[in-house]
């Protein structure tokens, strides 16, 4: 009887480790966007065609583009094999896309601001599931592909300091928690 024990705790903590480890990665992920999404609160994201009141002087609009491919640990992908059996929301795939969304328009974003630009039009995400088949298993990988034009616009630190004031809105009932 002591031998079967053994045998499940052996079995068992491998996959508690690799939960622990796969929550933390994504915590600290989440984290480090907040951060950096915060430093680029002065730059104005639209996906308006055109900037409106853009002024005519300054650098040429520029094409940016950034991809980004994320990817869920095994223990997740079998778990949402499983609930996907039972039936349920699939959460742990749903961040992940949030979070490869994200971090796509982050990356436009930064790179407009390191070339001197302080806004973004025409932002575009082009999503693909590059894991799994629709018709199988839920997508274990993907990539967003993020596209905007970078506009002369002069950043706006009182934008930003305005932001600072502004509250986030109560999620709807039955959406996703926010994992922070």
């Amino acid at each position: 009887m002591t031998g079967l024990v053994v045998d499940l705790l052996l079995l068992a903590l491998p996959l508690v480790v690799a939960a622990v480890a796969g929550r933390v990665t994504e915590r600290r992920h989440l984290r480090a966007l907040g951060e950096r999404e915060h430093d680029c609160r002065d730059v104005l994201v639209t996906t308006l065609r055109e900037l409106p009141g853009a002024p005519p002087e300054g650098p040429r609009p520029r094409l940016i583009v950034a991809e980004v491919v994320l990817a869920t640990d095994a223990l997740t992908t079998f778990w949402a094999a499983i609930r996907r059996r039972f039936g349920g929301r699939l959460e742990r795939h749903q961040r992940l896309l949030e979070r490869a969304r994200r971090e796509a328009t982050l990356r436009v974003v930064e790179e407009a601001r390191r070339a001197g630009y302080g806004a973004v039009s025409n932002l575009r995400l082009t999503i693909l599931d590059i894991g799994g088949r629709a018709d199988e298993r839920p997508a274990s990988r993907v990539a967003v592909l993020a596209a905007g034009t970078a506009c002369a616009a002069a950043a706006d630190p009182a934008r930003a300091a305005a932001l600072d004031d502004v509250r986030a809105p109560e999620p709807l009932p039955g959406a996703p928690r926010p994992v922070l």
